[in-house]
């Protein structure tokens, strides 16, 4: 292939080269170091490379898709290369596109070397100017036919910017920078900045150590104070890419998307609002949602845990050539995170303290200067860079137009994708042609203004804003309070703790105690805040594993419903607590996030289930009749087609069809529902068909107990010898597993010995002849063991859960002190470290359920 890319460049771009070298030559020799013509052509050949490579590979092996591509012969390779640059000719698709792309390239080249001889004066007032020579452009995104940042090399080996836009919303930045400088205790490094109105200078960021603890100690004091400021300038896009960190300083390079508008007519889904309204807009922090998966993007989080890809071409010289993507052994490297001089990273979330402490000591500062900062923005007259989409975004339509593949559809899905926006189709249309440009689209809106503007100027929207970024920004100003400091805050703190669940290994951590303790009554009172705001956000994990941050889900165990029942549980003893229109404010919220639902998660526990388990568990025990019986049919009928279609579903308690069958047997039990005694049959049916010894281990929730006791809770039921046969096998099987393992196997509800006793005690009162249950031996166990040291306090692997247990068998041996004292110290969770997370079974509730001390019948339904 090195072939067609030299006779590209030699035939169709090397005298266009020699012109514009003859130009600079001409007009500005004298600034010019020998090597930059030297390096301008080898730029030049690597884009023409970057551009071409992956596609005519492509090409080449879809041309010989049946052909046998052996790495013993060059002879199909030889064949394509031979025939391709015969047939190659002006009107070639990837001729045209070249054009293009060279011709940006050289021009831009020229206008940058003009420019710097203009500007060589104002430079040397901040550095050695001398002579250039190297312009690097292939880096960060394209805008503006193929304008991008460029570092530019002098001979005196400094490096300096050139940014093809006008630099006024950097230097606005950091004049407020500027002025929470002679409140704080901070020192910003502000670089130089030269605003050229079109384009600017800046000075180059070097990615410097850290010395020592208290520069890592400032670094977040200072990351504190620029995100508080951030918040407050509306400011969005600040992913990983923006931030470099300077020794004890954070530096933001790119900062056109501060003083965003607000969009009107924008469809504002329960899913989305939370994030446009808090400081996670910036993007410096990770959070998720249905449309978004914001995971190690954010401005905060560390790079060198994601994988290298890279593309790689094998087998470079014969027929069997590829390009692959391949996980690179070099680590990537955080530009954006502090590193001392050992190579060692300091995340944010072991210099929490003090980046808190920045964010709220410069809170109160703006607080305290509402009229003064609002004036300040009021004075400036300045175009900002508006952010329909995130940059990542138009990144990955970019590297489909790399293959020249057709544009059909495109613009359709970019109108499609942006139908709550007025005038859509206009913005796809501009978005489009940039795109197949391989240009990152730009728009910009003037902070005075509501109009929506082209790169180039020209009104493409007039009225596209609800708010313009002046009224937008004032009135976020003005409304500053302590209660929003808190809640953004608390916000930061869980997406930072989402992030460490995802990273830190070390579990280095020991429970701190609280500076003020909190009572029962006062976490009840905030609980039921929480969940009466609009948009409530917490922790979970994804599908795969992963910590998230993300709107609260309906169901049991990381949500709503959770959190409702422990409320409803209080206020049995608290009559006044909650109101009848309260309940049902609460009720509906729970329906409507569960109707919008269409996820093939059939938990009772965290799935479409978990909803009718809630259900059944307010109705039973109170007292509501909540009607169920038409959404439920529906479910089943979708639960059936999904486990027909998909014959590795789980089977397990917790997340298959094993603790869907033990809740339709409760349903059938309580209510006498007749349609449900054929869902049972079939759900009976697959599981004995499906489930194998050999793949299940200890436990309720994903084990051999939570199998046994649906299949004997179905046996009252839909009496099968059959099926007191397969209960006795499972029960002599984990019984075999629990003596080898015994010393190994927690004492915790999930997988452990908590869950065990649990469900043989069910098992034992539904069976007339249960085999050895090992209760005696069990339950013992359990007793003796159901505190946990550090942080395991959740329901689901914790001492709260234990000791819920023991609630749940009528025990009221177990109210420690160590129980009591968990509202003395920090809330640790199921996860790895303590976060406040609002979960049922991993979080705060679970264990606020236990402190009430509720009906032992009640958790027991609720935990099997």
């Amino acid at each position: 292939m090195e072939e067609i890319i030299k006779y590209i460049y030699d035939s169709y771009y090397k005298h266009i080269y020699q012109q514009k070298v003859s130009d600079i030559k001409k007009n500005y020799e004298k600034d010019i170091n020998k090597t930059l013509y030297i390096n301008i052509e080898k730029n030049l050949i690597n884009l023409i490379q970057q551009n071409s490579w992956k596609h005519l590979i492509l090409e080449y092996r879809e041309k010989y898709e049946e052909s046998i591509k052996s790495t013993k012969s060059d002879q199909l390779i030889n064949t394509y290369i031979k025939n391709y640059l015969k047939s190659l000719s002006d009107s070639s698709p990837l001729i045209q596109q070249l054009n293009n792309r060279v011709s940006f390239y050289l021009d831009y080249v020229y206008e940058i070397i003009k420019n710097f001889h203009y500007d060589k004066a104002d430079l040397s007032n901040f550095l050695e100017v001398g002579e250039l020579r190297n312009i690097q452009i292939e880096m960060g995104d394209s805008h503006n036919k193929g304008k991008t940042v460029a570092i530019i090399h002098l001979e005196t080996d400094d490096k300096i910017l050139y940014k093809p836009k006008s630099l006024k919303p950097d230097l606005f930045y950091f004049e407020i920078l500027d002025f929470y400088d002679k409140f704080l205790k901070f020192k910003p490094y502000i670089p130089f900045i030269i605003d050229r109105e079109t384009y600017g200078w800046q000075e180059y960021i070097e990615n410097d150590p850290v010395k020592c603890q208290k520069e890592i100690e400032d670094y977040y004091y200072d990351l504190g104070i620029q995100s508080q400021v951030l918040y407050f300038l509306n400011a969005s896009d600040m992913h990983y890419e923006n931030i470099i960190s300077k020794g004890k300083n954070p530096v933001f390079i790119d900062l056109e998307t501060i003083l965003q508008p607000s969009i009107q007519k924008m469809k504002l889904s329960d899913t989305s609002y939370p994030f446009l309204e808090s400081i996670l807009h910036t993007l410096l922090f990770d959070y998720s949602n249905h449309n978004d998966d914001i995971r190690f993007l954010g401005g905060t989080t560390n790079q060198s845990y994601t994988d290298n890809i890279v593309s790689t071409t094998i087998h470079r010289n014969n027929d069997a050539i590829n390009v692959i993507e391949e996980i690179s052994n070099e680590e990537k490297k955080s530009m954006n995170i502090p590193q001392d001089k050992n190579g060692d990273y300091h995340e944010i979330y072991n210099g929490i303290d003090s980046f808190l402490a920045g964010f709220s000591d410069s809170y109160n500062i703006t607080i305290d200067n509402k009229l003064h900062l609002v004036n300040l923005i009021d004075q400036m007259n300045l175009n900002v860079r508006s952010v329909l989409r995130p940059t990542y975004v138009y990144a990955k339509y970019i590297e489909f137009f790399k293959q020249l593949e057709s544009e059909d559809g495109i613009f359709e899905l970019l109108a499609d994708s942006i139908k709550g926006y007025k005038n859509n189709e206009d913005i796809a249309n501009i978005e489009l042609i940039n795109l197949l440009n391989l240009d990152v689209p730009t728009f910009q809106v003037n902070i005075h203004s509501k109009n929506l503007y082209s790169a180039q100027g020209d009104i493409i929207i007039q009225s596209f804003f609800e708010e313009s970024s002046l009224e937008k920004v004032s009135k976020k100003i003005r409304s500053a309070n302590i209660e929003d400091m808190k809640k953004q805050c608390k916000i930061m703190k869980n997406s930072i703790d989402a992030y460490r669940e995802n990273i830190d290994n070390s579990n280095n951590y020991s429970i701190r105690k609280r500076k003020e303790i909190t009572t029962l009554k006062h976490e009840m009172n905030s609980l039921k805040e929480e969940i009466l705001s609009p948009h409530l956000l917490n922790l979970k994990y994804d599908s795969f594993g992963n910590a998230i941050f993300a709107p609260i889900t309906y169901d049991l165990y990381y949500g709503l419903a959770g959190i409702i029942l422990t409320l409803l549980e209080y206020n049995q003893c608290n009559p006044s607590f909650l109101n009848l229109d309260v309940i049902n404010k609460f009720n509906k919220k729970i329906f409507n996030l569960y109707k919008l639902d269409y996820e093939n998660n059939f938990s009772i526990y965290h799935g479409r289930f978990s909803y009718f388990k809630y259900i059944y568990l307010i109705n039973k025990y109170f007292q509501y009749n909540v009607a169920f019986s038409e959404e439920l049919e529906l479910l089943l009928n979708d639960y059936i087609n999904y486990l027909n279609e998909e014959k590795n579903a789980p089977l397990d308690y917790l997340g298959g069809v094993s603790g869907v069958l033990s809740l339709l047997v409760d349903f059938y039990e309580y209510y006498d529902l007749d349609f449900l005694n054929k869902y049972i049959i079939e759900l009976k049916s697959i599981l004995l068909e499906r489930f194998d010894l050999k793949n299940y281990t200890i436990g309720l929730a994903h084990g051999l107990s939570g199998i046994a006791l649906a299949l004997t809770k179905c046996n009252n039921i839909i009496k099968d010898s059959n099926i007191s046969f397969v209960v006795n096998n499972i029960l002599i099987k984990e019984n075999k597993i629990y003596f080898i393992e015994k010393e190994k196997i927690p004492v915790v509800w999930c997988n452990g010995i908590s869950g065990m006793v649990l469900a043989r005690n069910k098992i034992r009162g539904k069976s007339e002849k249960s085999p050895s249950l090992l209760l005696k031996t069990l339950e013992k166990q359990l007793k003796s063991n159901y505190l946990l040291s550090g942080n395991s306090q959740s329901v689901c692997h914790g001492s709260h859960g234990n000791s819920l247990v023991l609630k749940a068998l009528n025990n009221d041996f177990n109210d420690s002190k160590e129980i009591f004292a968990t509202l003395e110290f920090e809330w640790t969770s199921g996860f790895e470290y303590p976060n406040e997370n609002y979960s049922l079974f991993l979080g705060k509730t679970g264990q606020l359920l236990n402190l009430i001390h509720p009906d032992h019948m009640l958790i027991n339904d609720l935990l099997i």
